[in-house]
């Protein structure tokens, strides 16, 4: 017999050979599809997460500035630096900002008012020699170590008008 093709256990074998390296080039793509896929929905959940943080601090910081600028300009400030005693100052969740206070602090650093009695009563100057103080306008500041009540803060700086005598807004990290 001149040349007899292969036997039927050859072909058994190739077909095998050819399956096993099938199924495992799916179950590779498989695996790589998922990953990519899981990837892209961890990436669009990030994404979510994020736009929705931004906008609750833009909507706290907003909140902020608009309750800045009727302070700012009330003479009251200038009476508190003259009289730290009629101090009344409140603060209240705003935004993302669901603790915090409001200081009122003169350019050596230290506190006039505060909304926050415990806080104020800790340290005559605990604001000296901070950066932000010399600020002329409105200054944020962002992952400041608080010196007050530990932790970190977010500072929000905004000098009242007609004074040289900068009000400061503190606002702790949400939680």
């Amino acid at each position: 017999m001149p040349g007899r093709g292969w036997s039927l256990r050859k072909y058994m074998s190739l077909f095998m050979v050819v399956l096993l390296a099938v199924a495992a080039v799916a179950a590779f793509s498989v695996r790589y599809l998922s990953e990519q896929d899981a990837r892209q929905a961890a990436l669009a959940d990030a994404n979510f997460a994020a736009a929705r943080a931004a906008a609750q601090l833009k909507s706290g910081f907003d909140q902020v500035s608009e309750l800045l600028i009727p302070l700012n300009t009330s003479p009251s400030i200038g009476q508190l630096f003259a009289d730290p005693t009629k101090c009344s100052l409140g603060f209240a969740p705003v935004g993302a900002f669901k603790t915090g206070r409001i200081d009122v602090v003169r350019l050596d650093g230290s506190v006039v008012c505060c909304s926050s009695k415990a806080a104020a009563a800790g340290c005559a100057s605990p604001y000296n020699k901070q950066g932000w103080l010399g600020a002329t306008s409105p200054l944020f500041v962002a992952q400041l170590s608080q010196l007050v009540a530990g932790g970190t803060a977010v500072v929000i700086s905004s000098p009242a008008q007609g004074e040289r005598h900068p009000l400061r807004c503190f606002h702790l990290a949400p939680r």
